[in-house]
């Protein structure tokens, strides 16, 4: 019996650890599509020249990069913070201002890499192509929602 009981454990961790790791490859492929298909949607929005995109996208993926970094830090600390409080209903006014100032300061560094970004980029592109970015990027935002959206309303009408 207590042999069975082993067995079955080390099954059920078996098959967790598989599940778990097979869960990171798919996001992680899921996130090289994301990757691929910003890369062809904003080459094609903003016109690059092949001589452009070899020097944009070095530049580009580098500080965005950093840019996403401390979009996930911020996400990801301030639930940990909030949760570690004691949920947002029991969060203390001492805390919440903490996780405010500590946003506040992620929010600079975050513009501190905008402005670096667009620095670097006025050596590469044109003004015009780098307002064009910018709208590109929210406009993929929003088509990468829209995708979304219409794959899970998808899956749901499959089950």
């Amino acid at each position: 019996m207590m042999r069975n009981i082993k067995y079955i454990l080390i099954t059920c961790f078996l098959f967790l650890s598989i599940t778990g790791v097979a869960q990171k490859e798919i996001r992680g492929a899921n996130r090289d599509r994301v990757k691929a298909y910003k890369i062809a949607y904003l080459t094609e929005k903003l016109d690059l020249t092949s001589k452009e995109a070899e020097k944009f996208w070095p530049v580009y993926n580098e500080i965005s990069s950093k840019i996403d970094s401390l979009r996930n830090e911020i996400r990801k600390s301030t639930l940990r913070k909030i949760k570690a409080a004691g949920g947002l209903e029991m969060i203390s006014e001492k805390a919440s201002y903490d996780i405010l100032s500590w946003n506040r300061e992620i929010q600079k560094q975050l513009l501190l890499h905008e402005e670096q970004l667009e620095k670097q980029l006025q050596k590469i592109l044109s003004y015009r192509k780098i307002l064009q970015l910018h709208i590109a990027e929210k406009e993929f935002k929003k088509e990468l929602f829209k995708k979304l959206r219409e794959r899970r309303k998808g899956s749901k009408g499959n089950r």
